[in-house]
């Protein structure tokens, strides 16, 4: 008990409960989580073209970042383990809170407590969500972890810390990658400035003598930071994230002003009030199971730690002393700027910055002046301070909780994921390359990426990319991915440039990919599997994709490779419903009939079935094309008005073996009944 009381009263120790609670918030599902987003092909990509490339891979994009992932990578020995990385994940999260405490305490030495309670805050903001997609957002994570040690460095320099330039120089470097390489905290690096200003005016200088002695040292960041402004907007065209500032301002000056106006409030509100307030919205949490009370026990835990370091650390005194009432007026400062002016980034770019996927992510910019002021209003002068440190245990327990339960989503996610890619090899044996797979809908959606998925397709079907040529890509039709097909007549060419390689297929190559929740994964085509026999609402696009549907570009087991990436999936799962679905429908495609009864007999035995039952359909044809129209009959019958497509698909099939004298002289009369049951006549 001693220890623990040292361990939680000694602020030397207070990264080591920085790391608890990151741990705590973040850590518990790591196993159980993967690749997502654009951490699969960045993976990918370095697995075919070597960490080195990294550089020439963000080139057009974020130029500085691929340093970054050559240096990650050589620290964690070129590694592809997911675990791996999510652990990496971790540190630099934790580095962040240290960082940003280690500022703190240069800036406001003797009010070491507050300070804590900022980077408690800090290092379970809710209103960023995304820790999960951990390639990306570990480097997101160092940038902002290395403004904060650029601001530390640049105190120590100003206070006289020796040598001066040493200091000063370290603090210019590490601050201009930091905003120049990530860009979120471009209008962070202004708020310098500011700090500059409280350090000098604390010595009573007037404002001109302190004004002057600011821009005297602050002048060389400006002037990187003017440079670097002029570089981006004017030399250098990010392929992915263009400056529209100017397009949008010769448009429409005043209605500029006005949503400028609009975004900063908005994006403010929402990182110091929404980002908060949506942890104890019940909504956003399950409402059955043992999940919810594993969350509770999550906010249990954190809540009783940080009670416990509240408890056992040195008591402050309830007077108002000068240090106080100087952090919490230069906190206001300070947390102000830092929040108007976090918006820059994202107004040059013309990107809504909101507390929702997927734009939560450029909340990263807002995560220092949210915690440091909700800190100075949760602690006033002249207030009881109980009930703001209660009101605090109590947000950091309930973030720490809702960001558990948001690492729940994504191991739920991940498994999906799995699931999607091991029924897409079992589907697809071998594909014919140059060929392009495209889903206008999947579950998920939002969380899938089209040059992700392309990833994995090369990963699984290709042994290796020669001349950055890859043999295989993805669509998402509802993303801006569609551009990439202008065309869905015959034989017309569809190109891909990402980056450093590059794809050149055609419109007569293309598989339409569609899974319904809760489904299996389906290739459809205007035949086999129509797009109206599977789903009720989809795009226009989708019928004439379909109608490009080419089943001939899936080949027989052993023509092309099929090595899913196990070292990152894991070993191929148990052999459940879809598993038998997707041969079933790869037999059917060759018209192997023989082995689809074969497949029906196992499932019989398993005693599975299927969510969707109009998965069905590859045995009911099996079944009454080998002239057991009987039991066709009856695997048909559950699906009557499952939904209208489902009666369509079963009336497609009937109609046909109506139409077919060989089947249809065997037993029309049950023919007939099915038709008349599904009421297809009509």
């Amino acid at each position: 008990m001693k220890r623990i009381r040292e361990f939680l009263s000694n602020p030397r120790y207070s990264p080591l409960l920085f790391a608890v609670l990151v741990v705590l918030s973040y850590g518990l599902v790591i196993p159980l989580t993967g690749y997502f987003m654009d951490d699969w092909y960045l993976v990918w990509f370095k697995h075919n073209f070597g960490a080195l490339s990294y550089p020439a891979y963000f080139a057009l994009d974020r130029p500085l970042m691929g340093f970054f992932y050559v240096a990650a990578n050589f620290l964690l020995g070129n590694t592809e383990s997911p675990l791996v990385w999510h652990i990496f994940g971790l540190a630099t999260r934790w580095l962040l809170v240290v960082a940003l405490w280690d500022f703190l305490n240069t800036f406001w030495p003797e009010n070491k407590r507050r300070n804590i309670w900022v980077a408690l805050l800090a290092a379970v903001f809710p209103g960023f969500t995304q820790h999960w997609i951990v390639l990306i957002y570990s480097f997101f994570y160092t940038c902002l972890a290395g403004f904060f040690y650029s601001l530390t460095l640049m105190l120590k320099a100003v206070r006289g810390g020796k040598p001066f330039w040493l200091y000063y120089l370290s603090s210019f470097i590490i601050g201009l990658y930091s905003f120049g390489a990530s860009e979120f905290y471009y209008g962070l690096e202004l708020v310098r400035g500011v700090i500059l200003w409280l350090e000098f005016k604390r010595s009573g200088l007037g404002n001109k003598p302190t004004l002057l002695k600011t821009l005297r040292y602050w002048s060389a960041y400006l002037a990187g930071f003017l440079l670097y402004s002029v570089w981006r907007a004017f030399f250098f065209n990010s392929v992915n994230h263009k400056v529209a500032l100017f397009d949008v301002i010769r448009a429409a000056p005043v209605q500029f002003v006005l949503d400028s106006l609009r975004k900063v409030y908005q994006a403010a509100l929402d990182a110091v009030l929404n980002a908060w307030t949506q942890v104890v919205n019940l909504g956003s949490y399950p409402s059955k199971g043992a999940t919810p009370w594993i969350v509770a026990l999550v906010m249990l835990a954190v809540f009783l730690l940080v009670w416990a370091w509240s408890r056992f650390s040195t008591t402050e005194t309830l007077e108002e002393s000068e240090s106080q009432k100087r952090w919490f007026n230069e906190a206001l400062v300070i947390s102000l700027a830092s929040l108007l002016l976090a918006v820059l980034p994202f107004l040059a770019a013309n990107l809504p910055v909101s507390t929702r996927y997927p734009y939560d992510r450029f909340m990263l910019a807002y995560l220092f002046g949210s915690c440091l002021l909700v800190t100075a209003l949760l602690n006033p002068l002249r207030v009881k301070p109980a009930i703001g440190k209660i009101v605090l245990m109590l947000l950091i327990a309930a973030s720490a909780g809702f960001q558990f339960n948001t690492g729940l989503f994504y191991k739920n996610l991940w498994k999906d994921q799995k699931d999607f890619l091991w029924q897409l090899s079992w589907r697809i044996p071998a594909l014919e390359k140059g060929t392009t797979l495209v889903s206008y809908d999947l579950p998920y959606l939002e969380y899938y990426s089209g040059y992700a998925l392309a990833a994995q397709l090369n990963w699984t079907y290709a042994d290796e990319v020669t001349n950055k040529q890859v043999d295989y890509h993805y669509i998402l039709l509802n993303t801006s991915q569609a551009e990439e097909i202008p065309s869905f007549a015959k034989d017309k060419p569809i190109k891909s440039d990402f980056r450093t390689y590059t794809f050149s297929g055609n419109t007569s190559q293309l598989l339409m990919i569609a899974q319904v929740p809760g489904g299996c994964v389906r290739v459809l085509d205007a035949d086999l599997t129509p797009v109206s026999s599977l789903l009720d609402e989809y795009d226009y696009k989708a019928p004439r994709v379909a109608g490009r549907s080419n089943l001939s570009v899936i080949l027989p087991e052993g023509s092309t490779p099929n090595h899913p990436p196990m070292h990152i999936l894991g070993l191929e799962p148990a052999h459940t419903w879809c598993y038998y679905f997707e041969k079933a429908e790869l037999a059917r495609q060759w018209q192997d009939y023989a082995t689809i009864l074969s497949l029906l007999e196992d499932v019989k035995k398993s005693k599975l079935g299927p969510f969707d039952l109009t998965e069905w359909y590859p045995f009911i044809d099996a079944l009454a094309r080998t002239g057991d129209l009987r039991q066709a009959a009856n695997l048909s019958e559950p699906i009557r008005n499952q939904s209208k497509s489902a009666n369509l698909g079963v009336c497609t099939l009937w109609t046909g073996y109506a139409n077919d004298p060989s089947i249809n002289a065997q037993d029309p009369q049950t023919i007939q009944d099915v038709l008349t049951t599904f009421e297809c006549q009509k």
